[in-house]
């Protein structure tokens, strides 16, 4: 543990830090054991993560709204096979009736 960070470090600057870290991203690439993916400072990091998390909801709220929409088509496509099926049993019931007179 370098030193307890809130905003800055007490003992190292951040990049002192950030340096210490890319240092150590050569030496993980030498030692072939490094992720490939360059280290950023932690206050980037956080902002990244905070903006994904806010895309994800944002798409979130805009599925949940599509779901509603299509529950709302359901319902009404629901209602027009009812009455589909009513109109099919009437025919089906003069049919049969027509059937039995002649």
């Amino acid at each position: 543990m370098y030193a307890i960070e809130a905003d800055h470090l007490p003992e190292m600057s951040s990049d002192t830090l950030l340096d210490y870290g890319k240092l150590s991203e050569l030496w993980w690439d030498t030692a072939d054991v490094g992720s490939g993916e360059p280290l950023v400072p932690f206050r980037v990091s956080q902002e990244r993560k905070r903006h994904q998390i806010s895309e994800i909801k944002k798409e979130a709220a805009e599925l949940k709204t599509e779901v509603i929409a299509l529950r709302a088509d359901v319902t009404k496509m629901s209602g027009i096979m009812d009455e589909m099926n009513q109109s099919v049993q009437t025919i089906l019931n003069v049919v049969t009736r027509f059937q039995m007179v002649t």
